[in-house]
Formats: C-alpha cells, sequence, structure tokens
C-alpha cells in the first residue's frame, strides 16, 4: 500500500506504520529519533516535512554530514515532494560560492546543506536563521565542536520558534553524550524504536548474526610476544616514572591520557625536567608498539611487515623522530620483523572471508556482500584475494583522504561505484568506515566484518547494511586472544548500555514510568497546533566587525566571536589572523606553533608584517608552549623575549578558544565604538621602497601580496604592470584571465563624477 499525501508524488512511499506515527509526534515535538539503519529514517523526515508543508511551512533546512549524503537527500527529496515543493529543493555544499549560496536561502524553498556550509554562512550572516523546520541527519554527532551543536546553539537562540526533528541509527551508550546532543539541539523529546517493537517487526527481515573466532598462527604468535617484550620494557619506565598506572599492559587509551598529562606538565613550566621529555618519548614507544601488536595479531604478517618498513623509512628520514628510530632498532622488534617476513602462513581470517564470499555466492549467484576491514591495505589486499574467485566480481570502496600508498576515492568515484554495485556489476563491496554511515547502499545478503570494532555506533550501522527487504547474515571474524575479542565485547556491552538508556529516558520524558518498550504512544498527550510562525529578533551580526583569515573559519574562535554577536567575515588575509580595526591586528598560535613557527622561520616573516598595523597583537592560547621536544626551554623563552622587546609585539596569553574570542569581541568593540575605528585590511603604507612597491600592487582588485610579488617580479615596476594590458597581465605568476580582467576594468575606469555643493 502507498502513502497519499497532498504534498507528496502518487504511488513513491510505501506506507509503514511506526514512520507514519513518528512523523506524526515529530510534528509536535521536537524530537529525536533512533531508528536502525535501514528502517527508513528519511521516510520519516519526508512525512514530517510533507505536513509541515500543508500546514503552512515556507521555509525547510535539511542538514547532512557529507557531500555525498546531501546530494542523495536532495535528489529523493525532488523525487518525492509534489510539485511545486519538487522545484523549490536547493542543494548548498561547500563547492557553491558564498554569494550563491546566499541568494539560495530566498524565499521560500527546501534547503540541504552540510553543517560546515550552515555555520559559515551563520557566522558570516548570509542566510536568516528563520527556518520553519531543521532536519539533523546523523544528529549523534552534535557533540564538542562539531558544527551541528554551533548550528543548533545559534538557531535556538536566534529563531526559537522553529521545530526540530533530530535522526539518528545510534546515538551512542553513554547517557551524558545523548543529553548532550538534545541539549544542543534543542530535542526535548526521544523516540526509539527497534527490530522488537511491535510496529517495527512486520517490516523486520531476520538477521543472523555469528561470530567466529579464528586461531593465532604460531609465528604470529612469536611475534606478538616479542613486541609485547619491547612494549613491557617501556611500561615499566612509564610506571617508574609514575605517569602510567595500573598492571598488565595498558590500553591505548590510558596510554593517551598519560601522554596527556606529560604534556600538561611540560607547558606548565618554563624549565621542564628532563625525565618529562623522556617519558613522553617512552610513552610515543609504547603507542607504536601497541598499534605494531594490533596489526600483527589481527591482519597478519604481510601488514605488520609492511607498517614495520614505514616506520624503518621515516626513522632513515630527514625528521624521523627519537621514537621511531627508538622501536625499529629495539632488538625484540628487528627479530619480530625477520620472523613475520619469513613468515609463509596467512592470516586465517583471508582465507575465512574467501570461503564465505564463494559459499554466499553459491548458494545465492544474485547476492551482494559487504567485508568491512578497519584499514584501507587490508581493504586492499581482500578485493585482491576475492578477485581470484570466479563468481566474486569485488571492488574497493575507501575514503577521500590520501594514505601512504593510496590516493582515496573522490565522491564522484564513490557515487560510481556505488551505481555499479547497485546496478550487479560488482557484487562484492570492500570497504573501509566510509560505507558505515549515511550513503544509499543497496540491501545485501552478508557482511562480514573482518575485525570487530569497539563503537556500538559503527557496530550498528555496519549490520544494518543488511536484512531489509529479505533475511541476511552477519558475520564477525575475530582472532583469539587479541584485541578482537576486547573489541567485540566493548561494542556488545555498550550497545546493551544504550539501548537501556535510551528506554529509560524515553520513559522519563513521557512521564509515564519504565514501560516496556513498544508500549510508550504518546499521541493523547501531544497539542494538536502546528509550531508557531513567530519571528524572533535576531540580535546576532549586530556587534563589532571582525574580519578573519579564511583558514581560521572553520574554528572554535569564530564561532564563538559569532555567539558573542560579532560580525565575522572570512577573507584571505596576507597579515594577521584577525583584523579588528585600521590600526589592531592579531597573529594566534597555540603554544606548539609557536614553537613550530620559531622552528621553520615562520615566526619572524609573520611578525614583520604585522607590524604594519599600528597595534599589533601576539595570542598565545593554550596552557603554555609545547611541541618540538628538540627546542631547548631557554630559546623559547630566548624568542618570546625577542617577539616583545626586539619586535614590539605585545603577547597576549589566553586559556582557550572562548577566552581568545572574548578578548577579539572586547578589542574590536572597544575600537570601533570608543574609538570610532573602522576595519582596514591594509595597514598603513610601509616605508621601504619594495614593500611600498607591493603595497600598492595589493590594493589591486583579488590581488594579495603573493600575486604583487609576481606582477612586480614578472614586469619590472609598478608603471609596468599599471600600462599592461589584461591579455599581458594574464601571462604573470599566479594570475588568470578573470583577475586579469577585473584589474584593467578598475584601471581604466573613469572616475566618478563629484559634485560640489554652491
Amino acid at each position: 500500500m502507498f502513502l497519499s499525501h497532498p504534498r507528496l508524488r502518487p504511488e513513491v512511499l510505501r506506507f509503514r506504520g511506526y514512520q507514519a506515527n513518528l512523523a506524526r509526534i515529530a510534528g509536535r515535538r521536537d524530537t529525536l529519533v533512533v531508528l536502525p539503519t535501514g528502517m527508513g529514517k528519511t521516510v520519516v523526515a519526508v512525512l514530517a516535512l510533507a505536513d509541515a508543508l500543508e500546514q503552512g511551512a515556507k521555509r525547510v533546512l535539511v542538514l547532512a554530514p557529507t557531500k555525498p549524503l546531501v546530494e542523495q537527500h536532495g535528489a529523493f527529496l525532488e523525487d518525492v515532494l509534489a510539485p511545486p515543493w519538487n522545484e523549490r529543493v536547493r542543494v548548498l555544499t561547500g563547492h557553491v560560492a558564498p554569494a550563491k549560496r546566499k541568494a539560495a536561502y530566498e524565499g521560500v524553498g527546501v534547503v540541504v546543506a552540510t553543517p560546515q556550509v550552515i555555520q559559515n554562512d551563520l557566522v558570516g550572516d548570509r542566510v536568516d536563521p528563520h527556518f520553519d523546520w531543521v532536519v539533523y541527519d546523523e544528529c549523534h554527532r552534535a557533540v564538542g565542536e562539531y558544527p551541528y551543536a554551533f548550528i543548533g546553539d545559534t538557531l535556538q537562540r536566534r529563531a526559537p520558534r522553529h521545530r526540530r526533528l533530530g535522526l539518528t541509527a545510534s546515538p551512542g551508550h553513554d547517557v551524558e553524550k545523548i543529553d548532550e546532543v538534545r541539549h544542543h539541539l534543542g530535542l526535548e523529546h526521544v523516540e526509539i524504536r527497534t527490530p522488537n517493537d511491535p510496529d517495527v517487526a512486520e517490516y523486520v527481515q531476520e538477521v543472523k548474526t555469528e561470530w567466529e573466532t579464528l586461531p593465532l598462527p604460531e609465528s604470529m604468535d612469536r611475534v606478538r610476544r616479542r613486541l609485547e617484550d619491547a612494549l613491557q620494557k617501556r611500561v615499566r619506565l612509564l610506571r617508574e616514572l609514575e605517569v602510567l598506572e595500573g598492571t598488565g599492559r595498558p590500553t591505548r587509551m590510558k596510554l593517551l591520557e598519560a601522554g596527556r598529562r606529560v604534556q600538561k606538565a611540560i607547558a606548565s613550566t618554563t624549565d621542564p625536567d628532563a625525565a618529562w621529555f623522556k617519558a613522553l618519548s617512552l610513552q610515543a614507544q609504547a603507542m607504536k608498539l601497541l598499534h605494531a601488536m594490533e596489526q600483527a595479531q589481527t591482519q597478519g604478517s604481510a601488514a605488520f611487515v609492511a607498517y614495520l618498513e614505514q616506520m624503518r623509512r621515516e626513522a632513515d628520514g630527514p625528521k624521523a623522530s627519537k621514537a621511531t628510530r627508538l622501536v625499529v632498532d629495539d632488538p625484540d622488534v628487528l627479530h619480530a620483523y625477520q620472523v613475520a617476513r619469513h613468515d609463509e602462513s596467512e592470516n586465517p581470517k583471508m582465507g575465512r572471508v574467501e570461503a564465505l564470499v564463494q559459499d554466499q555466492l553459491a548458494a545465492r549467484p544474485e547476492s551482494k556482500v559487504i567485508v568491512f576491514t578497519h584499514f584501507r591495505s587490508t581493504c586492499e589486499a581482500v578485493a585482491e584475494r576475492l578477485a581470484g574467485l570466479e563468481a566474486a566480481r569485488p571492488v574497493v570502496f575507501v575514503g577521500q583522504g590520501k594514505r601512504k600508498g593510496s590516493g582515496g576515492l573522490t565522491q564522484k568515484q564513490q557515487a560510481e561505484i556505488l551505481d555499479r554495485f547497485r546496478a550487479g556489476a560488482h557484487n562484492v563491496l570492500v570497504a573501509t568506515s566510509v560505507a558505515e554511515e549515511g550513503l544509499d547502499i543497496p540491501q545485501t545478503d552478508l557482511v562480514v566484518f573482518y575485525e570487530p570494532i569497539p563503537s556500538e555506533i559503527r557496530s550498528i550501522q555496519r549490520r544494518g547494511r543488511t536484512g531489509r527487504n529479505r533475511e541476511g547474515r552477519v558475520i564477525v571474524l575475530m582472532t583469539k586472544g587479541t584485541s578482537d575479542e576486547a573489541a567485540h565485547w566493548s561494542s556488545r556491552r555498550k550497545e546493551q548500555a544504550m539501548v537501556k538508556e535510551l528506554v529509560a529516558l524515553r520513559a522519563k520524558l513521557a512521564g509515564r514510568g519504565d514501560l516496556p518498550q513498544g508500549q510508550q504512544r504518546l499521541d493523547a498527550a501531544l497539542p494538536e497546533s502546528p509550531p508557531s510562525q513567530e519571528r524572533a529578533a535576531t540580535g546576532f551580526g549586530a556587534g563589532p566587525r571582525v574580519v578573519c583569515d579564511a583558514r581560521e573559519q572553520a574554528g572554535g574562535v569564530v564561532k564563538h566571536l559569532a555567539n558573542l554577536g560579532a560580525q565575522v567575515e572570512a577573507k584571505n588575509l596576507d597579515v594577521a589572523d584577525f583584523v579588528l580595526s585600521d590600526r589592531v591586528a592579531v597573529e594566534r598560535k597555540s603554544g606548539k606553533d609557536f614553537v613550530d613557527s620559531l622552528v621553520d622561520g615562520r615566526l619572524w616573516d609573520q611578525l614583520k608584517k604585522l607590524k604594519a598595523y599600528p597595534r599589533p597583537f601576539l595570542v598565545l592560547e593554550g596552557e603554555g608552549l609545547q611541541g618540538h621536544r628538540n627546542v631547548a626551554p631557554e630559546a623559547v623563552m630566548a624568542a618570546l623575549a625577542s617577539v616583545v622587546v626586539d619586535h614590539g609585539v605585545p603577547i597576549l596569553q589566553t586559556r582557550d578558544v572562548q577566552e581568545t574570542a572574548r578578548f577579539l569581541h572586547a578589542t574590536a568593540k572597544r575600537e570601533q565604538g570608543r574609538e570610532n575605528r573602522t576595519v582596514a585590511l591594509r595597514p598603513a603604507p610601509p616605508k621601504s621602497d619594495g614593500d611600498l612597491q607591493l603595497f600598492i600592487l595589493a590594493g589591486l582588485p583579488n590581488v594579495d601580496r603573493k600575486r604583487a610579488e609576481a606582477l612586480l617580479s614578472h614586469f619590472g615596476s609598478v608603471a609596468a604592470v599599471m600600462a599592461a594590458s589584461a591579455e599581458d597581465l594574464a601571462k604573470a605568476d599566479r594570475m588568470g584571465d578573470k583577475t586579469a580582467a577585473d584589474i584593467r576594468a578598475v584601471l581604466d575606469k573613469p572616475a566618478p563624477t563629484r559634485t560640489t555643493a554652491p
């Protein structure tokens, strides 16, 4: 049976009672909907939006975390919404210029966008925040510094009357994290459905989950024991230095925490004890050894050998760390490497994956299979192995990021692979985590975990790739006595805790006690009126103007400035990270960045440019200076003294991004209010002839200092640049036809006519 709705095309969506019920609830209360992957979270949103449009909503915002997912949602809305709304869907990603985005927000329509775009446009005051509806897909991301948190907080403050809907398959097991998501997004109510709920069960296909434990090969056990010896030597020393607690082999989290404590101790004093630097090196070595053990135990000898050889190349390179050299030169590690390098046995997982895929395709030739692996190198090795099967047509599906030896896939390539997988050109998708979340991956018959993962969110997402329209099967492979088993049990415990917390939270919010799942229906207690269209005054962007370098736009300082009411504008700045007036410019650095810029020499060039403003500042953010361990504290102190005494640039220490933002806002407000100064991106003209020439050329349209240097080098003088044709200007480095034409148009344009008062 198909859904019938005046705002939906006929016979495009099939009716499912739980989806309609969730949409009805979401239309009356700001709701967090938790629904397993494959159960139609997007359809719930579409049904809720269709009701809202029918009730008079004019502006709708749908957010999704990635560009492919945004484009997928946009295409789906265009397919299912009835005219004229299907023609009012606008897809906005970072590939759309800010000026065009601003126009797209105007008028009636549905905007589908990435959170980074909306965050930048809220900060830049390019978008009216008064949407009638906002949908947050994969809303479990709304924690910490992720843009969802900023967007949710901002929209609640600036446009509190809009209706809000959050969608996720798994918000996590931590009740504090769930509360943080709800707080940021303004979701007062929680609705959770599991395959066991009465209104969902009839639509759920059986998914059989099996866990297979495989033996660790004897050779890899020898490698493990040698690596364990090497690791324990570092662990004993760390415990003697009293930076690592507990007994036995430490977890990755404990080692990371130990590293943070050591870094904090180093940063808290101008003369840190040498023992702290030794501890930091030992911690780094232990982390590398722990990763090496994971490679050997869960991925096999080839993966371990590749990792050791990568570390050896780094150790022999110009930027090698002492920790890397100490690990690869350790006798136990060298012995383990030789054992693995001559090991002719294979990881039993590889053969088992081959057998599972072969059996599945033999039993059901039309099957589709996904094999999930943690590491990209393993992904490629599995695909190569499966290519030897007569019935298998495997394809690698990985993310966009570049890795050593792999360039990744572009979004276009990812879409093409999924289209071929959907059409049957490929029948086995060998994927990393990129295939876990959001993307419209076709129904599969078998999902294989090459290794278990400790995250309950990712585990749920992986399992959700099967059992949608027909029975599915999930096989989780584990190597006996290794971190695989710990990851498996960790994920199961977290998933059970998540469901328990969500059900308790739902019961608490409903005010009906701890009722069994499936018995808490809230329709009778909900108000019937649609969300109010009342508009609130923004009070946003009404404060002082702050120009930031474009590279600062995604950082926490810019978001906090916007929250304080500043009008933040991002530009490619040659000088400073923030410009607050015609005389105040600020360079912002963390302690680590300060030391890095000292080592590579950037610091002095940046200070020279910064001094072009009469009132420059250097903001050092964080608890202290940290970074290169081979830079003596005395050298850092001498550099700080030189900044203040020799260069005349004051240094301000701030605790965090919030304190930095408060300082910038207060300074900009003082400059532009009491001092009545405007923001000037061009400081006072320099005194030297060379700098003055560059200053003059940098005043041309779209010409920064680098382009000014290229023009001066190409033409030899300012006069020659001014006399050059657009065609000749375009021949200089860093120039293009459009920039050249813009320059020539400004130079040739007559001066405006000025009238003189009688």
